[in-house]
């Protein structure tokens, strides 16, 4: 048997150990990036449709406004993978010049619990952007989830039916 040099096992590198170990933000991002990427259908109560559906299907985190689920309908519609969407905030699908509207959105539903959208019965056509940055008109609907796998979180479904419209030219 070879004998174990413990020089060679107790040395470290201090600039490689510094590299290695994560900030404290970056560990809380990770902790809450892998249970974002944990959640699945069925913890809301969403079934095979989920899935199976021609409509993008889109999940969101009210209190951190990051996309939680995605379905491959919504990967086909705006170019992003689940794995890729997931965990991202919602504003990467929002026409720029409607950002600031959503944001007021959902800090009145985050106070009130009431919004203007959230819970409405009638769809509303949008802007939206896709990956490549092309912007689409998409037709909306946001539904609260009363079953969420975390009683101290609130969920909001968004089917969305899209339409492509090329981006118009400004000038």
């Amino acid at each position: 048997m070879l004998p174990l040099r413990s020089s060679v096992v107790a040395k470290t590198d201090p600039l490689r150990t510094r590299t290695r170990r994560p900030r404290p933000t970056a560990r809380r991002t990770r902790a809450s990036s892998q249970h974002l990427r944990s959640l699945r259908p069925s913890d809301f109560g969403l079934g095979p449709l989920f899935i199976h559906s021609r409509d993008a299907v889109i999940v969101g985190d009210l209190e951190t406004g990051r996309i939680v689920l995605w379905n491959p309908a919504a990967e086909r519609l705006f170019g992003w993978t689940a794995s890729e969407a997931i965990g991202r905030p919602i504003e990467i699908l929002i026409a720029p010049a409607f950002v600031r509207l959503h944001q007021q959105g959902l800090a009145l539903y985050r106070r009130t619990g009431q919004g203007t959208l959230i819970g409405s019965d009638k769809p509303l056509e949008v802007p939206a952007v896709t990956r490549g940055g092309e912007e689409i008109s998409i037709e909306l609907s946001l539904a609260p989830l009363d079953q969420s796998p975390r009683g101290d979180r609130q969920y909001v479904l968004a089917p969305t039916g899209g339409r492509r419209r090329r981006r118009r030219p400004s000038g």
